[in-house]
């Protein structure tokens, strides 16, 4: 009963969304917003029927979808173990600290310009931007897991010759799942707020040169289709990783 009230809520919500959108057109509201310049829901809703017949649509989003992918994994593999190096050794949590404050409020759209230069091609580049938009939550929050370990299960550890493979085992990744979890949520987000805005500046395909596309030729119903289907591929990519941690990894989560 809870569950289906929580959808009834939810499906309300939109449903006033997209009538408050439909009246602020129709009645052609040009104050403050000039909703007049805007395509009504309707039309929008009519196109995307078409775009979902169109084999170049899906393209972009599997090519946005791939390059998120690959920079969240990449994030991972080398920002767990920097971030798990970093909280055991004081001299690589100082060093990665110094360099990770520098980099880390830098905006994403800033970081576009030099990885083209440093990049013979756009793919590599637009999936650097993704890696980077990941790598900073993943790494601050494993960071902050792992020096919430209690010291008393390290030493446990440690008196029974447990070496670094045994405390990595038996400890650090079951304590550090919830902050890698974090990270990997807050960095998914980035990601794609990455992508995007590298597909925008220097794409060919993906979902963000698409709705830049879109709003250059003036095809402004597909721009609130781009839009759209960046929300609904981040919903999807968040609900996916609270599937796992509720399923697959809810073992680990028991720890804390």
């Amino acid at each position: 009963m809870r569950n289906f009230r929580i959808i009834i809520i939810r499906l309300s919500s939109i449903s006033i969304f997209l009538s408050a959108w439909h009246l602020l057109v129709y009645f052609n509201i040009k104050d403050p917003l000039y909703f007049n310049n805007i395509p009504s829901p309707i039309k929008v809703i009519d196109s995307w029927k078409d775009e979902l017949l169109n084999p170049i649509y899906f393209k972009n989003i599997s090519v946005s979808l791939y390059r998120v992918l690959t920079g969240i994994i990449l994030a991972i593999f080398i920002g767990f173990p920097l971030g798990v190096l970093a909280g055991i050794n004081k001299y690589i949590y100082n060093c990665v600290f110094a360099v990770t404050e520098i980099f880390r409020p830098i905006p994403l759209l800033a970081y576009v310009p030099i990885v083209a230069i440093l990049f013979h091609g756009v793919e590599g580049s637009i999936i650097f931007v993704t890696f980077i938009g990941a790598f900073f939550p993943i790494l601050v929050n494993v960071v902050e897991g792992m020096g919430k370990i209690p010291k008393r299960l390290v030493y446990i550890i440690e008196v029974n010759n447990g070496r670094f493979f045994d405390k990595l085992i038996k400890l650090y990744i079951p304590y550090i799942t919830s902050a890698l979890y974090t990270g990997t949520l807050v960095g998914v987000g980035a990601s794609w707020m990455g992508v995007i805005t590298a597909e925008t500046l220097s794409g060919t395909f993906g979902i963000g040169y698409y709705t830049w596309n879109a709003y250059q030729t003036f095809q402004y119903e597909k721009v609130f289709i781009g839009m759209f289907t960046i929300g609904i591929l981040g919903f999807f990519s968040s609900l996916i990783l609270r599937i796992l941690k509720s399923t697959i990894l809810k073992d680990f989560f028991r720890v804390m």
